[in-house]
């Protein structure tokens, strides 16, 4: 009976070690991607002046990761406002435009508004 209870004991240990490994072999090791930010999201610039923007990318695993330098840049009018692929806009003119940053078939905007030099 003794011999019974400690093969049944060693079988329940070695079940829940495969099961447990098995878990850990197979589970997403790879946080999914949550959202990006455009970062500042609104910001107010004057004519001729350059400024950089700045994209994060939050993970499922609640990390963070700046990754301006991999994003798809465009600005809603270029007589406005034009960006360079290091997100470093140039204001050209008075008005408001969105500028749009896409990564991983995900985009985030920001707007700015470009007044008249002081």
């Amino acid at each position: 009976m003794v011999f019974f209870s400690l093969s049944l004991l060693i079988l329940a240990f070695i079940l829940c070690t495969i099961v447990l490994l098995s878990y850990l072999m197979f589970r997403n090791s790879n946080p999914s991607l949550i959202s990006i930010s455009v970062i500042p999201e609104n910001s107010e610039v004057e004519i001729n002046k350059k400024q950089q923007f700045r994209v994060v990318v939050k993970y499922s695993d609640g990390t963070s990761s700046d990754i301006t330098k991999f994003v798809k840049w465009s600005s809603t009018d270029i007589s406005v406002l034009t960006i360079g692929e290091s997100g470093v806009y140039t204001a050209l003119k008075e008005g408001y435009v969105e500028v749009c940053a896409r990564y991983c078939k995900v985009t985030a905007k920001a707007l700015v508004k470009v007044k008249e030099n002081i």
